[in-house]
């Protein structure tokens, strides 16, 4: 069994905040168009802590320095069957699987005895 954090807690993670402190753009702009980017760019973000919906290339959409873990933005995800691939995996909020150290964040997969 392999204990680790999914790519879902990334998910909450950008569906719970983004946006950035650029004031030079009006945060209710949806559209690419109205951004008046060089380039738009593909991305899009939803959520109740998201400002804007269309981004340009190149913007920053979610910065996390991992000073600490910040429980507002990111969550463990408590499952068991493989999160789509149905692989015989067992997700769990444990500290010795997911942690902060110096600045990094650290995903560490655990194999248990079956």
């Amino acid at each position: 069994i392999i204990v680790a954090l999914s790519v879902a807690l990334i998910a909450v993670c950008i569906d719970a905040y983004a946006g950035g402190e650029d004031e030079t753009r009006d945060p209710q702009r949806d559209t690419p168009e109205e951004l008046k980017c060089e380039k738009a760019s593909v991305t899009t973000a939803s959520g109740s802590l998201v400002d804007r919906k269309a981004f340009c290339s190149g913007d920053l959409i979610f910065e996390d320095n991992f000073d600490r873990l910040d429980l507002e933005r990111w969550q463990h995800e408590h499952t068991l069957g493989g999160g789509g691939n149905w692989e015989f995996q067992y997700y769990l909020n444990n500290r010795q699987n997911s942690y902060i150290e110096n600045g990094v964040l650290y995903l560490r997969p655990t194999l248990l005895v079956e």
